[in-house]
Order: structure tokens, then sequence, then C-alpha cells
């Protein structure tokens, strides 16, 4: 296929063409995140600034705050600094980091396949963080993560392919040929390949790294994650397919709990996951998410602004100011 060699010519140099060209926005991002993330001295007012510099991202951290999903107290929340201190630190750097992916993935060309790919993510990772909570463990938001940034590979390829993801969508849609094949034959490698080696280079942690990696022996968050992606991806050829019905009874063994009790929670996740997507900005991606038959309430995509946000660019200003007389004193 001559229309392949217009792009990179193999795994090494997608992965420098993704941190350098398409997503270099995202990958500055994450390092300011990540020297802020492994500091034990660091302070939120540190974090807080990262994530204002973003006026955006601010916008969306503090929306995602005060959802239901993440903010179990309902404690309002107006500012960067009020969510550190009710959130926590880490789990704050983690949102803003999942809103810096999406963000720089919905900057590109999304079609119909990064879509596909985004609800995956997303579905997986409510999925895998219900999972691990439901366990009694304390790493939902941790959980969320490495589940969602578990195909980053598979969304950055589809979002700046150009030539190639075309290619490979021939390929993919002759029928019975599996996608790993597929992209074996179209690229000389996976593209869970690319997923790992943007994890390794980004250093986007260790719980995603061993989730891309896999161990199906495994006990700990990771096969939370496993989880999740199974549920994710199994949901696509029904609710009552061989395949979910596995996978749901793999969930269940990794619990300690009936079939019958876990599966009708699974199901209701996947309106939760829907629901999450939209408020991380991607509507679209939520409406692609398996939905059980009986209608679940659609998300309501953020309206966007008329006009910039006064209250917000003051509150913005006074953490600003916050932070800059911390500094002073």
């Amino acid at each position: 296929m001559t229309s392949t060699s217009t792009g990179p010519s193999d795994l090494t140099e997608w992965i420098a063409r993704i941190r350098g060209r398409d997503m270099p926005v995202f990958a500055r991002t994450v390092d300011a995140l990540r020297r802020i993330i492994v500091d034990d001295r660091a302070s939120a007012s540190a974090l807080a600034q990262v994530i204002l510099k973003d006026a955006p991202m601010t916008t969306k951290v503090l929306r995602l705050a005060n959802s239901a999903y993440f903010n179990h107290a309902n404690q309002g929340i107006n500012t960067v600094s009020r969510a550190i201190v009710v959130l926590g630190f880490d789990p704050v750097a983690q949102l803003a980091l999942s809103v810096a992916l999406i963000d720089a993935l919905l900057r590109g060309s999304v079609r119909s396949r990064v879509n596909l790919e985004m609800a995956r993510s997303f579905h997986a990772a409510v999925q895998a963080r219900w999972a691990i909570q439901r366990k009694g463990e304390q790493q939902g938001e941790e959980v969320f993560i490495a589940a969602l940034l578990s195909r980053v590979g598979e969304m950055a390829f589809w979002c700046f392919g150009g030539d190639q993801a075309q290619a490979l969508e021939r390929c993919m849609s002759q029928g019975g040929v599996r996608e790993e094949e597929a992209q074996q034959v179209v690229l000389g490698f996976s593209l869970r390949h690319l997923s790992a080696g943007l994890v390794r280079e980004w250093k986007l942690g260790s719980l995603a790294a061993a989730a891309i990696e896999g161990d199906a022996r495994s006990r700990g968050p990771e096969r939370a994650v496993a989880i999740g992606d199974r549920l994710a991806r199994a949901a696509e050829d029904g609710w009552d397919s061989v395949a979910a019905r596995r996978a749901i009874r793999e969930a269940a063994d990794y619990l300690g709990l009936p079939v019958s009790v876990v599966s009708a929670e699974i199901i209701a996740n996947a309106g939760e996951a829907a629901r999450v997507a939209a408020f991380f900005g991607a509507p679209e991606a939520g409406r692609a998410i398996p939905r059980a038959e009986v209608p679940l309430p659609e998300p309501e995509p953020p309206a966007p602004p008329a006009a910039p946000d006064a209250s917000l660019q003051l509150r913005i200003l006074q953490d600003l100011a916050a932070m800059s007389l911390e500094r002073a004193a």
C-alpha cells in the first residue's frame, strides 16, 4: 500500500512523531504535572499554578471536581485550591492529566474511530474504578486514570494517523481479520505497543504500564484495569453476548460476588461512563458507549459559553494573586 509510506515507518518513529509534532502541548503539560506529582515537597499552590495557566483545563477540572462522580461529599468547589483541599492533591493532578489528554485528542482530526477508542477508554475507566472500589480498595482515581491512559496509543493513532489510519481502516473493514492482525499487516506493530511506548515516553505511571503489559494472574489494581477493558470491549457485542457474559463472570470472580449481583451494576456503569465522558467534554464518545436495553439518561454535553466567564476569570486571578503572596512571604 503506497499510501502508508507517507508516514512514520516503525513504532519508534510513531512515538517520536506523536510526542513531538502531534501532541507537544500535552507532552509539556505531562512534564509539568509529573515534576509536581513525584516531588514530595511540592505544594498545592504549585499544582494549582500549572492548572490555572490553562483556562479551559481550569474550567473542566472545576466541573469534574463538582460532579457527583468525583465529589462524593457534594461540597461546593469554586477554585482549584479548594478542589485540592476537598478531593486531595493526587486526584486533582490526575484529573488535570486526563483533561489534558482528552483536550489534546479533541484538537486533532476527530473521526469515528477516535470516538470509538475514546468511548472504550471512558467505559473501561469507569468499570475499572467501580471494580477496585467494590473490592474495598482506595485506588479508585489511580485505576480510573490508568484505564483511560491504557489506550492512549490507539486514540492518538486514529486521531493523527492520516493515510496510514485510512489504510488500516480499509484493512479492518474487509472482515475476517482481527484488529491486531490488521495492525501488524499495515503498520508492522500493534497499537497496544504504541500505547505502551507512549506511556513509557511520557512516564504516565507504573500502573498504566502494568495494565498494558497485562498479567492474567495478577490480583492487584492492574487486574481491575484489565477487567474494565474487557468489559468495555465485550459490551460492544451486546450485554447478552458470550464475550460479555464471560467478562461479567471474570469481574464477579475478582470481587468474590455472585454474577447476579454484579451484572446489574456493570450494565449501569455504562450509563455512568457516558455521563463522565460528557463531563470531560467528549459527549460524542459518551454516546458511542453501549448501553442497556432500558434507555439510560443521555449525558448532557456542556454548553459552550457565549462569553468569557467573568466569575471564573476573577477566581483564577484571585488564586494567582494568593500564590504570588505566598512566594513573596
